[in-house]
């Protein structure tokens, strides 16, 4: 089992990974709320398959605009795989890359593979820091 703590002030923020529970922080009451995350399990009605479900999806819309934005602003892409897909078109590529994406998605969870959907979204989340790290060193430059 792994742990995600999420911050809820006003949306969701991803805080810190480790161990062996999901924990929600309610800022206003500081409290805990705890969901197990099903590894290698039938998913369990607990919270923890939806959150990761819906903080996938978030991280895919944030990837699209933040790419999108810095096409606009001049920036390429670095994956030579969009970049292939680019090709017939930067929205057709990233609709391509998106599609890949849900399947990787659909694929864990029909193999019940929830950890795994974990670290894809690890992955995209580092993936939108550096799409907004790019976007900010172009308009400081």
């Amino acid at each position: 089992m792994m742990e995600v703590r999420i911050i809820v002030s006003t949306g969701a923020i991803l805080s810190g990974v480790g161990g062996s529970c999901v924990h929600l922080l309610l800022t206003q009451k500081a409290k805990w709320k705890s969901w197990q995350i099903p590894d290698g399990d039938p998913v369990r009605r607990n919270g923890a398959d939806r959150m990761l479900l819906e903080v996938f999806l978030y991280l895919q819309i944030l990837d699209v605009i933040s790419t999108l934005i810095g096409f606009s602003l001049g920036n390429t892409e670095a994956s030579p795989f969009i970049r292939l897909l680019i090709r017939w078109g930067p929205v057709t590529g990233l609709i391509g890359s998106k599609l890949f994406a849900a399947g990787c998605l659909l694929l864990c969870i029909l193999l019940d593979r929830w950890r795994l959907i974990l670290w894809i979204n690890y992955w995209y989340a580092a993936l939108v820091t550096w799409n907004l790290y790019s976007i900010l060193r172009v308009l400081n430059s």
